[in-house]
């Protein structure tokens, strides 16, 4: 059983090639949106449909493009413009890293501040995250939530930038998320070990699964009639994964 109700991204070359031969494990504060639109699938659904920019087979449109997934690919990447990869690479950009969002709730709206309790109910998530993903860095895109990762992460180095909404600049932070990479490179060496398989829980394998079968969020672009359905059915695995069921992508529509 796992504290996780939001399932994070696993890249499919996370584990065994990595970003630049390390795994990096990118954490944002939260999602945002209506309590009606929370799944346990959305991390992995909004990466494809917003990160890799693909659509959801019964979608009557493509979700907008959002600049939080292109910023982190540019900022982590050291570049300064997105203009310098194509839709493939940065496609690829999120095949090998995990993305997870530390809050178990849905946030109303940006720059709404979350109920002091979810972030307590975070951080017991948060390291069933570390304990399942292993990753050799932690890039917190958000200040406020670095300074509480700190503790958490414990060895494990941890670069702490700006959010990336409007105004993150390139320039500042870069070069934070560059030593955090270096860092994890020089304690690989030290302790004279490669990039080498994980122990595969049954956690871990199930959230792989979810990540690999997962469809692209659909938005609002669905007939009524089914997006009503669809409400219906996140309704009931939100509240499974609630009170602890294990997730199994065996027996939930995707």
């Amino acid at each position: 059983m796992s504290n996780v109700i939001f399932i994070p991204w696993i890249g499919s070359k996370y584990e065994a090639e990595g970003f630049r031969g390390l795994r990096v494990l990118v954490v944002a504060e939260s999602h945002y949106g209506s309590k009606r639109s929370e799944r346990p699938t959305a991390t992995p659904e909004l990466v494809k449909a917003l990160g890799q920019r693909l659509k959801h087979p019964d979608s009557t449109a493509r979700l907008r493009k959002h600049p939080h997934f292109a910023r982190i690919v540019i900022a982590v990447s050291g570049a300064a413009s997105a203009s310098v990869f194509t839709t493939q690479e940065r496609a690829d950009f999120w095949e090998r890293v995990c993305y997870y969002n530390f809050l178990q709730e849905f946030v109303p709206a940006a720059r709404v501040a979350p109920p002091a309790e979810s972030w307590s109910a975070g951080e017991a998530a948060f390291l069933d995250v570390l304990a399942n993903l292993r990753p050799d860095v932690v890039i917190a895109f958000s200040k406020r939530l670095g300074r509480i990762l700190i503790p958490l992460c414990d060895e494990v180095p941890l670069a702490r930038v700006h959010h990336p909404s409007t105004g993150f600049a390139y320039a500042r932070w870069n070069s934070v998320i560059a030593e955090a990479l270096d860092e994890a490179h020089a304690r690989r060496r030290s302790l004279g070990v490669g990039i080498c398989a994980l122990t595969q829980s049954p956690v871990y394998r199930a959230w792989c699964a979810v990540s690999a079968n997962a469809s692209p969020a659909h938005g609002p672009h669905l007939p009524p009639e089914q997006l009503a359905d669809v409400h219906s059915r996140w309704a009931r695995e939100m509240v499974a994964a609630r009170e602890g069921a294990t997730y199994s992508v065996e027996t939930t529509r995707l």
